[in-house]
């Protein structure tokens, strides 16, 4: 049997993502509910920077307990991540390839034209791992693209207080061009 060309009969059409098919079940937002947590000590600086700057942005106020594990889970995997390279002091070699000791018997670091240390970094950083882990913050909306991409904007705070400066230059407006008589003492 073959198909006829041309456009599908209405009575056979049928629509299949069609929201009455799967009604939306509503939850209660209760948001995070345990204390402030804070970063792990151990974790490397920039990890503990990106911890601490998701739970300081502003959807941070739609951040539940699973989204806190989460947050958590993908610190602990960066840092793992991040260790697997790391960066080590060079110093300085005599002829044969044998540290250069200082008066104390501790090796010289290289030192490059502005006095500072030169650093080596050793290892590498697993690529494919580095992008599941960073894959975890699109999913918690912790960037501005991430959440343009589902157009979320989480706009300015409105500022509950008067502008002081504004409030004076209205009541000086009031009083300008207004005759007072003076009294008469």
């Amino acid at each position: 049997m073959t198909k006829t060309p041309g456009p599908v009969p209405a009575a056979v059409r049928r629509r299949r993502n069609a929201d009455e098919l799967a009604p939306m079940q509503q939850g209660t937002r209760r948001g995070i509910t345990i204390e402030q947590p804070q970063p792990n000590p151990e974790w490397s600086v920039p990890v503990r920077n990106y911890f601490r700057a998701v739970l300081n942005s502003g959807q941070s106020d739609w951040l539940e307990n699973s989204d806190l594990a989460v947050l958590t889970l993908q610190c602990v995997l960066l840092d793992r991540i991040l260790r697997g390279s790391r960066t080590v002091v060079m110093y300085e070699r005599d002829e044969k390839g044998n540290d250069v000791l200082d008066e104390d018997g501790n090796p010289v670091p290289m030192r490059d034209e502005y006095g500072e240390v030169q650093r080596m970094t050793i290892g590498s950083v697993n690529g494919q791992a580095l992008k599941a882990a960073l894959d975890l913050s699109a999913s918690l909306l912790a960037t501005e693209g991430d959440r343009r991409k589902l157009r979320i904007d989480l706009g300015m705070p409105v500022e509950d207080e008067v502008d002081q400066a504004a409030l004076i230059a209205a009541e000086q407006r009031k009083t300008v061009g207004k005759v007072v008589p003076m009294r008469k003492t």
